[in-house]
């Protein structure tokens, strides 16, 4: 009762009676009603409630019924969904309703005990039911209609859910509810379609008022409708409308409940049957909508009701409690679970944790009205329950920052819970799940586990690298402690920091994944499926991570870790159970799931390698067949080859004959040797023959699966090709018996058995030979034969590699021992469908093809027969062919037109099978010619829409020009060159015609056939040739995206273009020509597309190594192209390519692999370095004596010079070793040096100024040393111009790069130089030799000490030193460089060095020196260099003063060491050079060491003496790894004296040293923390240091404006506060970077470096002033 109202209502009992009460009722009921503002409404309920309860309380049921009548509208007009009431008065109706409705529960409950608990009335008893029955039939069905009609409660089923507990629990009520509802709802129906009706016929509204009159019921909210969006016919109702027809509000029900509860709890009356069976309903009622959408409704079902409904369960029912509030705790876990297996997308799924964590301490009884003094009172013990914690670790692994909050919440809160309560532990183990146990005498054990899952938990998502690395080996070491944690818990750790967001963190984790080998931990990972595959494998499924520079994908070190990180995990599977399962997933989801094609393959790699596991059935080898056949990434020769390969070796030791049938083995087997062009030979066919010998034998013997595929044979034999299924799918059932019987027709010695071939295919031979079977059947027959004739020789050739349609192949029919009649009737069979007049030609290409090479092998065998008979037969078919294509169409039959492609097929095998037997039957005239020229195909409309025109025309055209092109070369062939019997140039302009307008497929052959006329001599315009090229290169250009067409186009043009007969023809080669056009696109498209150049280079390198004259002029109108040619070689970098490379690197065999090793030929699909063999070649040959030879040389040599012209400022910037402009400039010298024994005196010394010119500007050590390599020569036979090297010599303002060129020069100079000028050079040489040995810089000293020694040397062994040795200041300077410390060691690195000791530019002038080891001395990539066997197996004949190779130096190249050491003190390793382009600070090379006159390498870096300037930089206020390394590594470039760090231990982190490059082994550091600073401080103070912070403060100095003293201590603040106010108040000076932009903030590492820049600089330019001062007068 309200304090505000009691008097009142006291009042108003003790001095008015009931009559008078019951008018004031009425009137205050009547205000209400007509109140017109919320201030009237709301005063007037101020006097309606206390009055109304007096009414009551004086009153007996009489009353009670009154007071039912007037509080019901109000409360309904109240709680109505658009009413327009004041909370305050929202707030008064609901408090007095729920006191009304609770008073009348309390009250009329025990009367009517019996009558409640059966819930059964009639309509007069429902009439008379209670207020608060009524109330609450109102509310709970509003609740109820809305789950009903509520499409966010479907997926749950709510009213299933509240159905099943209301039957379990016997509750009253809800029938009697649920009728209400579904009348409501009618109503409701009823009321809009009226509505609608009269809107739409201005109808009357009678219905209305019968749809009220049939509303029947006790419950207060008769007459009102519920919202519902399900409709009894159309229309279809909205939420509108039901909103308009009268609607009560949801949260106000809610609230009114929430109050009635509120108010049974604070009652103290006793409860009766009737308000229990209410509470236990609306507690059903509550749990099943916690999955509502609507977070206002949801909030308070989870927060107040649920709570509250619990709470009232405590409080009335403690003897009970076990049967009512754990039933209802379990009730709430029960619909928690069905939440939480709602799908992954469905967002109320993730309210999941927050359920949990909110009734998280009424299940384990810590509510403060439940815990006693002792223990609390577990209602629901989640510990013991699975589900438990797989929904934690779900939050654990969510993307959702909340639910992983929840969840970790959660599981802290079930650990504290275990520690503060151990009295709550079951007394045994077996009761915990496997996701969780504990035990009361190992809790601190558990604990520091736990401790340490949730440390490792939280750095999984660091955001810094080098917090993650460190504590990557804790993972092992948390499966091994004792106790044990599951693996989920491990494995979850690894799901968090493969999900996070910093991809250097995932690859540090991902290496130590994969780089594990112990079986325990393999077991574990391997044994939760789901992670694996889910998790791990998916996350690594990403091309990108396999990528290496300028190596590719197929050579990746993480590659290579996924492989091994396989073999090693299924070798360690211990459990067959799990074995199978990993390896059955694995190929599925390889096949279904992966996406990235490098993945797969390294996949399959690692499977490859494992032992044998029977485990694969059906459902694997059909996941199998479809990686191989149907895998989209898939697409290139290469991949598919590789991947059928492991497919093959996967195979082999993973299917389970047991489990197979034959049909599944014979498809598998016929995928894996699909494309690949198995021999007896390969490892697949071995593999596989011995499988099917050796293990599937053991479940199904030989004999057995040999039946099986007799019977397969058979069934295909015996059944009939229907005309539905397409040739193409008969074909591949062909295939697949045909590639099966390859395995079953050999011996075990792999020769084919002549009774196993006759045993599988005597019925097939028997039956093809019936003249009498179906047409059908034949070409089913017919397709297994192709099959088999094209097939069997290929797998069984013989020795001699000869083809299969040659001499000594293996013929399967002749094993099948056919006779003459059998080649015959077939014969027959193919001729009766392929030229006939009538309409059943066949035109499908399948079986054209099929037929066609049917009759080419049947003809074939005609090649033995006399000239006669061979006649006979062409010019038979050659009539007939002739005839049925002149037959005229009149009847417009498709068929007939397309019959016109098959005939000109037939054409064409009759003219190349007349050339194959070199026979003069057939006319190549020019009327034969003009016929199939001016050949028609009509358009007629019943072709068109069977199959489009443009194909039809592009067959059409194929076949045509193809038939012209045989007659063609048939011409060549039989009268050759040099009689013609038809016009050449007509046929030529007539196919430009065509190709103006052709497709793609026909400009394929069209452009053939010119090549083939073009080989004919006659006079070629050139307007005419450039217009045909123009059409070709305009249709490649069309297709240079497409994989199938392009490269015919291209090669087509290429032999269209590069032969003989047109190279040969001058005007044609001019620089405009249409040669050279096609030499340009070549070489344009050629840079990205591999072979297309090769292969120009293998036809160019035909014709000009004959070096006939004609050839010889051919190459001097290519000086140009040929120099361009000799530096070809792109690097091919895109992923497909470097992809390519690597399969065909991996499907090579070994000795090709060995020939190829070190060398550019290990690339084994980009025959790049081939093109500059042949050039290289023709060069080689050259005779310089032949005039036209020796003006090629000249010019390729003047345009290789011109290429690298030093006006070209681009070739002469630094540029690094195996990009591509460095490999021009190799290629182009290594040319040059070739080509220089062409020059003669005059031309030598131009070239020798010009080279020297040249060495002034490059950069590159590996290019200058051919350079020099070349100008030693040139000056070896050419002594004459010596001088130029003297006065070189000479001029001590060479650049050191320089100046060690041409002391590197004058090294071979002393050995080699002819006797005849040797005094003098001796001479001259060792006076321009001296200065050079005292500068500054180390390298010129090092290459002057080495040219001295050893010209000295070789002066004395050829006897030229002419006593000088006795000379005192000859010996003293010997003397001192035999014993000076410094050239002691550069004479023991001189002895390692082979270009310093050894090399000779005589005998080492040899193809395999110059192209393979000597750009391995100077680590030149290996895909650069190339063998001496590349050049010998383009012209094995020796070279005329360039031999390939000399064999006894071959032992000096090995054990050289790389050039590049040689100048570095320092050491410098291979981990180092990777790292050159990630770190902070370019690293500097030795050349360009040289380049640097400023640096002296001969002074120690760092040595134990060596002064430091007094600076101290104080650095304990910085935390962050990456600055504390930056300025470690600027503390020690600037020679500081002491870093003050805030632990020593920071050395120790990998990320320190990556970024501090070792300057942590030299700077010498301290440790102070950051409390005693002020302390440290102050000691420096009294040593006499200056303080000095960088901050910026009202008192501070720019930094350029304060003068550092000598003693210094340089104070480091905070990354982001800076330095703290107690420690600026020790500073002497404050100083600050001054700032001129934007951002007014600088990294503390950034404004450290900057400072130290300034402090040195001062200090130098102090030094340096006083060493120059004068010095002090005397005192």
């Amino acid at each position: 009762m309200d304090y505000a109202t009691a008097p009142l209502q006291a009042l108003l009992v003790d001095h008015a009676d009931g009559e008078q009460l019951g008018k004031y009722v009425d009137q205050l009921a009547q205000q209400f009603d007509f109140a017109e503002d919320e201030t009237t409404r709301y005063g007037t309920l101020q006097l309606l409630i206390p009055v109304l309860e007096a009414y009551v309380q004086q009153g007996g049921a009489f009353h009670q019924q009154h007071a039912t009548e007037v509080l019901r509208p109000i409360v309904l007009s109240t709680l109505a969904h658009n009413a327009m009431i004041a909370t305050e008065s929202l707030a008064l109706v609901t408090k007095a309703a729920c006191q009304f409705a609770l008073a009348s529960l309390v009250q009329d409950g025990h009367a009517d005990k019996d009558k409640v608990a059966t819930g059964a009335a009639d309509d007069k008893k429902e009439q008379e039911m209670t207020f608060g029955h009524g109330l609450l039939r109102t509310l709970v069905g509003q609740l109820i209609l809305v789950i009903d009609i509520e499409p966010d409660f479907v997926d749950l089923a709510p009213l299933d859910f509240i159905d099943e507990l209301v039957a379990q629990k016997q509750l009253p009520f809800y029938a009697d509810i649920k009728a209400d509802v579904a009348k409501l709802k009618q109503t409701c129906q009823r009321r809009h379609k009226s509505r609608i009706s009269m809107l739409k016929d201005d109808d009357d509204t009678s219905s209305d008022e019968n749809d009220d009159d049939n509303d029947d019921g006790g419950s207060i909210a008769t007459g009102f409708s519920f919202n519902t969006l399900s409709s009894m016919g159309a229309p279809k109702m909205t939420l509108q409308d039901f909103s308009q027809l009268g609607l009560l509000d949801l949260d106000a029900c809610i609230d009114t409940l929430l109050q009635f509860v509120q108010d049974a709890i604070d009652s103290e009356a006793t409860p009766n049957a009737a308000l229990t069976a209410w509470i236990d309903l609306l507690l059903v009622i509550a749990i099943a909508m916690l999955p509502c959408t609507n977070m206002a409704v949801r909030n308070k079902l989870m927060n107040a009701l649920v709570p509250l409904v619990l709470q009232w369960q405590l409080n009335n029912r403690p003897q009970d409690r076990t049967t009512h509030y754990d039933d209802a705790c379990k009730l709430l876990w029960k619909r928690i679970l069905q939440i939480y297996g709602l799908p992954a997308t469905n967002l109320m799924r993730m309210e999941t944790y927050g359920l949990i964590a909110k009734f998280f301490d009424l299940f384990f009884g810590l509510e403060t009205t439940n815990l006693d003094a002792t223990e609390p009172r577990i209602a629901l013990d989640l510990r013991f329950d699975s589900d438990f914690f797989i929904i934690l670790q779900s939050g654990l692994r969510s993307d959702d920052s909340l639910a992983r909050k929840y969840a970790s919440f959660l599981l802290k809160r079930v650990i504290d819970f275990c520690q503060k309560y151990p009295d709550c532990l079951p007394s045994s183990m077996e009761a915990w799940t496997a996701y969780f146990q504990w035990d009361a005498a190992a809790a601190d054990q558990y604990e520091e586990v736990w401790d340490e899952w949730f440390l490792l938990y939280d750095l999984m998502h660091e955001t810094e690298v080098h917090l993650v690395i460190p504590v990557l080996p804790r993972f092992e070491h948390l499966m091994a402690a004792q106790p044990a944690l599951h693996t989920t818990w491990w494995t979850l750790l690894i799901f968090r920091g493969l999900n996070g967001e910093i991809n250097n963190a995932q690859k540090y984790l991902w290496d130590y994944l994969l780089t594990r080998k112990e079986p325990d931990t393999l077991n574990k990972i391997a044994a939760q499926l789901d992670f694996f595959f889910t998790t791990l494998w998916k996350s690594i499924d990403n091309t990108s991570l396999f990528g290496v520079a300028s190596l590719g994908t197929m050579v990746s070190p993480f590659g290579e870790h996924v492989k091994e990180f396989i073999t090693n995990l299924v070798s360690s599977l211990e459990d067959a159970t799990l074995k199978t399962k990993f390896i059955q997933q694995m190929i599925h989801h390889l096949c279904h799931v992966t996406s990235s094609h490098i993945l797969i393959l390294y996949t399959m790699e690692g499977l490859a390698e494992c032992d044998a596991h029977a485990c694969w059935g059906p459902e694997e080898l059909k996941s199998l067949r479809h990686l191989v056949d149907r895998h989209r990434h898939f697409d290139t020769p290469s991949r598919r080859r590789f991947n059928r390969k492991l497919g093959t070796a996967a195979f082999v030791r993973f299917a389970d004959p047991a489990a197979l049938n034959f049909s599944d083995m014979a498809k598998t087997i016929s995928s894996l040797i699909t494309d690949v062009g198995v021999t007896v030979k390969d490892q697949e066919f071995n593999l596989i023959r011995t499988w099917l010998v050796e293990t599937a034998a053991k479940t199904m013997s030989v004999q057995e699966m040999t039946q099986h595929l007799k019977d397969r044979i058979s069934a295909y034999v015996e059944g009939d090709m229907d005309a539905d299924i397409p040739a193409a799918v008969v074909q591949n059932q062909a295939l697949v018996l045909t590639r099966t019987m390859l395995f079953f027709m050999a011996d075990d010695a792999g020769v084919v058995s002549e009774d196993r071939v006759k045993s599988l295919l005597s019925t097939f031979s028997n039956k093809i030979q019936n003249d009498k079977m179906p047409v059908r059947t034949f070409n089913r027959l017919a397709i297994l034969l192709a099959m088999l004739w094209e097939h069997v020789p290929q797998c069984f050739a013989p020795a001699n590699g000869a083809d299969a349609s040659n001499t000594g192949a293996i013929d399967i029919t002749e094993l099948l021992a056919w006779s003459n009649d059998a080649y015959t009737t077939v014969l027959s069979r193919a001729d009766a469908q392929l030229l006939t007049s009538d309409k059943d030609t066949v035109t499908e290409d399948v079986l054209v093809h099929v037929l066609l090479a049917i009759t080419r092998r049947i003809l074939s065998k005609q090649g033995d027969a006399d000239n006669s008979t061979k006649n006979t037969i062409l010019q038979r078919y050659h009539e007939r062919i002739l005839a049925l294509l002149a037959l005229d169409n009149k009847d417009m039959l498709a068929n007939k037109e397309l019959a016109k492609i098959t005939h000109l097929r037939f054409l064409t095998l009759l003219y190349r099978l007349a050339a194959q037997w070199e026979t003069d039957a057939l006319p190549c005239d020019a009327a034969i010619m003009d016929i199939l020229m001016k050949l028609p195909l009509k358009r007629i409309p019943e072709l068109v829409r069977f199959r489009t025109w443009g194909d039809t025309t592009a067959n059409f055209t194929r076949a045509k020009w193809e038939a012209l092109e045989s007659i063609v070369l048939y011409s060549v062939k039989i009268h050759g060159t040099g009689k013609q019997t038809f016009d050449p140039e007509h046929m030529f302009s007539m196919a430009i015609d065509e190709l103006e307008s052709a497709s793609d497929a026909g400009a394929e052959t069209i452009i053939d056939c010119m090549a083939a006329l073009l080989q004919l001599p006659w006079e070629k315009q050139v307007n005419m040739v450039s217009m045909a090229v123009d059409y070709a290169t305009t249709i490649l250009r069309e297709y240079i995206n497409s994989s199938k067409m392009f490269p015919l186009l291209m090669g087509g043009i290429i032999r269209m273009i590069i032969q003989p007969a047109v190279l040969m023809q001058t005007d044609l080669n001019e620089d405009d020509g249409p040669v050279k056009k096609v030499m340009d696109t070549i070489l344009e498209i050629g840079d990205w597309r591999p072979f297309i150049v090769h292969d120009t280079a293998k036809l160019l390198h035909a014709f000009w190594s004959t070096h006939t004259p004609a050839a010889d002029a051919s190459m001097l109108q290519y000086t140009k192209e040929i120099a361009k040619l000799l530096v070809f070689g792109p690097p091919r970098e895109r992923s497909d390519q470097r992809l390519d490379a690597a399969l065909y690197r991996k499907l090579a065999s070994q000795d090709t692999l060995e020939e190829s090793d070190g060398t550019a030929a290990m690339v084994l699909n980009q025959n790049d370095y081939v093109v500059r063999v042949l050039m290289t070649d023709l060069l080689l040959r050259l005779d310089p004596a032949n005039s036209q030879q020796h003006a090629v040389a000249i010019g390729v040599l003047d345009q290789l010079l011109s290429m690298n012209s030093i006006d070209k400022e681009e070739l002469y910037d630094v540029i690094y070793n195996n990009t591509a402009r460095h490999r021009f400039k190799l290629r182009s010298w290594i040319s040059m040096l070739l080509l220089h024994r062409s020059l003669d005196n005059e031309q030598a010394g131009i070239y020798i100024k010009r080279i020297v010119e040249i060495l002034g500007k490059e950069t590159n050590v590996s290019v200058r040393a051919y350079m020099e390599w070349m100008t030693v020569r040139l000056l070896l036979r050419y002594p004459n111009h010596l001088p130029i090297l003297y006065e070189l010599l000479e001029n001590p303002g060479n650049k050191p790069s320089f100046a060690v060129s041409l002391l590197t020069i004058t090294l071979p100079l002393a050995a080699s130089i002819d006797e005849s000028v040797a005094a003098d050079y001796f001479n001259k040489i060792f006076v321009l030799l001296v200065p050079w040995l005292v500068p500054n810089h180390y390298t010129v000293r090092l290459y002057a000490y080495t040219c001295w020694t050893k010209s000295w040397r070789v002066c004395e062994e050829r006897g030229f030193s002419h006593g000088l040795e006795s000379n005192t200041i000859v010996h003293n300077l010997n003397r001192f460089l035999a014993l000076h410390s410094d050239y002691t060691k550069m004479k023991d690195k001189v002895q390692d060095q082979y270009y310093l000791s050894q090399f000779d530019p005589l005998l080492d002038y040899n193809l395999e020196f110059i192209f393979r080891e000597f750009p391995h001395t100077y680590n030149i990539a290996e895909n650069e260099r190339i063998g001496s066997r590349a050049f010998v197996r383009v012209n094995a004949a020796p070279i005329p003063d360039c031999p390939f190779s000399l064999p006894e130096r071959q032992r000096l190249y090995t054990s050289s060491d790389p050039i590049e050491e040689l100048v570095d003190d320092q050491s410098f390793n291979q981990a180092d050079k990777d790292r050159l382009d990630e770190s902070y600070q370019k690293k500097i090379t030795p050349w360009e060491v040289m380049l640097q006159t400023d640096i002296d390498l001969t002074k120690s870096l760092v040595t134990e003496k060596k002064r430091r300037n007094d600076i101290i930089v104080v650095a304990s206020l910085i935390d962050r790894v990456p600055n504390l390394a930056g300025l470690c590594r600027t503390c020690e470039i600037f020679n500081a004296s002491l870093l003050i760090v805030h632990t020593l231990k920071v050395k120790d982190d990998p990320y320190f040293a990556s970024i501090s490059v070792s300057s942590e082994k030299w700077m010498p550091m301290a440790e102070v923390k950051a409390p005693d600073l002020d302390k440290f401080l102050l000691e420096k103070k009294q040593e006499g240091y200056v303080l000095c912070g960088m901050e910026q403060t009202t008192n501070s100095v720019k930094l350029g404006d304060y003068d550092f003293p000598d003693k210094c201590v340089l104070l480091l603040g905070k990354e982001k506060e800076g330095i703290p106010a107690h420690l600026l108040q020790l500073l002497d000076q404050a100083i600050e970077v001054p700032q001129y932009g934007v951002i007014r903030s600088l990294n503390v590492h950034v404004t450290g470096s900057i400072c130290l820049y300034e402090y040195t600089k001062q200090i130098q330019r102090r030094q340096q002033q006083a060493a120059f001062a004068p010095p002090a007068p005397p005192s």
